[in-house]
């Protein structure tokens, strides 16, 4: 889980369906007890920001992300085995929302006071 949380993160304004991360779990177990399933836990009344594949453990985004509105997301990820009493293993990441140069300049006063300055030249400028 630790190999995750240092390397997740995505670049704000991109498409749903971009690629985060793909996690791995192993279960020691053989056959259909040691198949490994993948899902997100989250609270029932939140939209998820993220999808994961049941079967490669592959995250994408769900929508487009944007870095000044919030710039991190915890997701905990479940790995499930296929036994009759299933065994849940479960990993806390946090997603990083990258800034994109996606903002034009804007100047914070309407007025400014400009001072004469000497130029080289026979015109002098501000």
């Amino acid at each position: 889980c630790q190999q995750y949380r240092e390397s997740t993160s995505v670049l704000e304004n991109q498409p749903a369906g971009t690629f985060v991360l793909q996690v791995h779990a192993v279960d020691a177990d053989e056959g259909t007890n040691g198949r490994v399933t993948y899902g997100f836990m989250h609270k029932d009344s939140t939209v998820p920001a993220f999808s994961i594949h049941p079967d490669t453990g592959v995250i994408v985004t769900a929508r487009k992300f944007d870095r000044e509105r919030q710039r991190e997301y915890a997701v905990t990820v479940t790995a499930t085995d296929q036994a009759t009493d299933p065994l849940i293993g479960i990993c806390q990441l946090n997603i990083l929302i990258l800034d994109q140069n996606d903002n034009s300049p804007k100047f914070e006063n309407l007025r400014y006071e400009c001072k004469q300055i000497l130029c080289v030249s026979l015109s002098c400028c501000c």
